[in-house]
């Protein structure tokens, strides 16, 4: 192995560390699971985009991650080996089932990405779950909330990060002249700007930023969703935001964990995030048909 990828993989175990113990910190099921787990989605793009050799940096970075939360050596070393898998499994899928780098440029490359991901992050927290067991970390009656928190977090990672780290790999190496930095500058001023003016403290913000706030009653946030008519219940069930202040209000109010919502919500999150990306592919194609991407500079 040359030295610029022992390099790499060094540097990839202090990035995979840094960002565990991040996800760690915002850990409340359990100490090893956190519903948000950034490292998840590094691992995998890593291996998926540069190559699974970097499988190394993957298993020291999670071993020393979870050893130094739990100071269990042997339930570290396998929830290690089941995040190593995690990204492999995911890599080698994607590869095989989704056109490998061009996963994005279809619609069965996207579906088959996010089934990938499923798989991988299951197996992920089904061997986390089972060495926490077998050290006894946790008990069986708190395994399944667990599992699903462990589950969730890795899963909405994996669908968050590398799709974003893909996009910018494919573009980091064109080639940039004074007139595109100039472009992009000007763009993210605008943005910025537009951003300023309309949400800001600004004449503009005061008027336009209650619309914001248009959907708040219909999402349940200051009384349950069944004081709503029949028929509007439909329509709050459909917001994702329902699901989080219900989740939210069981538990503060009645003490109790409502999985059965956070199911709904990650199954409703899925399909718009497959609606959105149908979406967009469909409005992308029309605009190539139309030389429209052409006639803007593309």
């Amino acid at each position: 192995m040359s030295v610029w990828r022992l390099a790499a993989i060094a540097a990839f175990t202090v990035l995979y560390f840094a960002a565990g113990r991040l996800g760690l910190s915002l850990a409340f099921v359990h100490t090893s699971a956190s519903a948000i787990w950034p490292p998840s989605g590094l691992a995998i793009a890593a291996c998926w985009l540069a190559g699974p050799w970097l499988w190394p940096g993957v298993l020291v970075g999670a071993f020393l991650v979870n050893l130094t939360t739990t100071g269990a050596v042997l339930p570290s070393l396998i929830i290690a080996g089941g995040n190593t898998a995690e990204a492999l499994i995911a890599q080698a899928l994607i590869r095989r089932i989704g056109n490998g780098r061009d996963a994005f440029e279809t619609t069965t490359g996207i579906l088959a990405y996010v089934l990938a991901v499923i798989v991988a992050s299951a197996v992920a927290a089904t061997v986390g779950i089972a060495a926490l067991l077998a050290g006894g970390l946790t008990t069986p009656s708190t395994a399944r909330m667990i599992w699903l928190t462990w589950w969730t977090g890795d899963l909405s990672s994996a669908v968050l990060l590398p799709p974003l780290i893909a996009t910018w790999s494919r573009f980091r190496d064109e080639h940039w002249t004074a007139r595109s930095a100039l472009e992009g500058s000007v763009l993210l001023a605008a943005v910025a700007m537009t951003g300023a003016w309309v949400f800001g403290p600004t004449v503009a913000g005061a008027r336009s930023y209650p619309l914001m706030f248009v959907m708040l009653p219909i999402a349940c946030i200051y009384y349950p969703v069944s004081v709503l008519p029949a028929w509007l219940q439909y329509v709050a069930w459909a917001l994702p935001p329902t699901y989080v202040f219900e989740g939210m209000r069981a538990l503060l109010i009645d003490q109790v964990f409502r999985v059965d919502l956070m199911l709904d919500s990650l199954a409703i999150n899925v399909v718009l995030f497959i609606a959105s990306f149908l979406i967009f592919l469909a409005l992308l194609r029309s605009a190539k048909r139309q030389g429209s991407l052409l006639g803007g500079g593309e």
